[in-house]
């Protein structure tokens, strides 16, 4: 059953009419995890309303226009318009490159984390000395995108949690 669906139904379930709040809270319920269920709405929302105060973002949901339309605020969404379009195209040669060699997404069957942080640190050098035999800069976007998804796989079970093999250094 989708999302929506599964929405839908819970809402329906209750046989009332399902306002803004219901349909929201809804969501949340059905987008967190059970254990984030079991800290209660309440919880939730005092930490979301705490840390957009904290970074500085609008409380507000809706994001008014001058001409009727409304939509959702975008706090906490990022802004991709932002990133330079170069480092899109390079970064995207280099999984292209990545498909033609190993199959679209191969990297995502997993792969030890300290791989990628190995492959950033060799790049970073490698540019730094301005070697310029590959784009290592595009390499190191890439590494650490794969990097990011393959920390989130291991975090929400799709990968096993033994591919983290990361150093962990302190920082200071």
């Amino acid at each position: 059953m989708s999302n929506d669906a599964y929405y839908a139904a819970s809402l329906a379930a209750s046989q009332e009419l399902p306002t803004k709040e219901a349909v929201r809270a809804a969501r949340v319920r059905f987008s967190t995890s059970p254990s984030e269920w079991a800290r209660g709405e309440e919880a939730r929302e005092a930490e979301a309303s705490a840390s957009q105060v904290i970074q500085g973002k609008p409380t507000h949901e809706q994001k008014e226009f001058g001409f009727a339309a409304s939509r959702d605020n975008d706090a906490g969404r990022g802004r991709p318009s932002l990133i330079p379009e170069m480092a899109i195209n390079r970064m995207a040669q280099r999984f292209a490159e990545g498909a033609a060699a190993h199959g679209d997404n191969n990297w995502r069957k997993g792969m030890p984390l300290s791989r990628f942080q190995d492959a950033i640190i060799r790049h970073a050098m490698a540019a730094g000395a301005n070697d310029e035999s590959e784009d290592h800069l595009a390499a190191i976007l890439w590494n650490a995108a794969a990097w990011m998804d393959t920390q989130d796989g291991i975090r929400n079970c799709r990968l096993p949690a033994s591919l983290d093999t990361t150093a962990h250094w302190s920082v200071s």
